[in-house]
């Protein structure tokens, strides 16, 4: 499904979502990362963390981070115990782009969402022409790894720019 027409809430639900990664970290502790698509199975801190009320969860759009963890992933969280970063930033009158809001306050280069994110997510989030060398049409860590490296970056950076943000 496409989740510019569906939604999130109906594409997390769809039987053949697949969630490729997942980055997290706790307050300015080192970012962590597992990949679900790779068999990763989401580290015991992190579901623990995600129904401890006395733990700030925060997400730019938090309703696509919810919707992917409990119906994609199969793990439950509390909406209300979330805050949303980006209804923050528009709250403030920034911009409600991630990329956009970053730049506005200021934020120095490394703390910017990284700038090759649209071109990835649309190599590795959708199905693609088959070809003989790609019959699934699928592009991943095996077919392109190092731009499989890059989008495991990009998505690393996001919790980078969304921490800054918050703080």
């Amino acid at each position: 499904l496409d989740v510019t027409k569906c939604g999130v809430s109906r594409t997390s639900r769809h039987p053949d979502t697949k969630i490729l990664m997942v980055s997290y970290a706790f307050d300015n502790a080192p970012i962590q990362q597992f990949f679900p698509v790779m068999g990763d199975t989401a580290p015991p801190e992190f579901k623990d963390a995600l129904t401890d009320p006395s733990v700030i969860k925060t997400s730019w759009n938090k309703s696509a981070e919810t919707c992917s963890y409990r119906n994609a992933l199969k793990l439950k969280t509390p909406d209300d115990q979330w805050h949303d970063t980006m209804v923050m930033a528009l709250a403030f009158s920034l911009p409600g782009k991630l990329e956009k809001a970053g730049k506005v306050l200021g934020l120095p280069e490394s703390l910017l969402k990284h700038p090759s994110g649209s071109a990835l997510i649309s190599k590795f989030s959708k199905i693609h022409k088959p070809t003989k060398a790609n019959p699934t049409g699928i592009k991943d860590w095996n077919t392109d790894p190092v731009d499989w490296d890059m989008f495991g970056l990009y998505n690393r950076r996001d919790v980078v720019s969304e921490r800054a943000i918050f703080q």
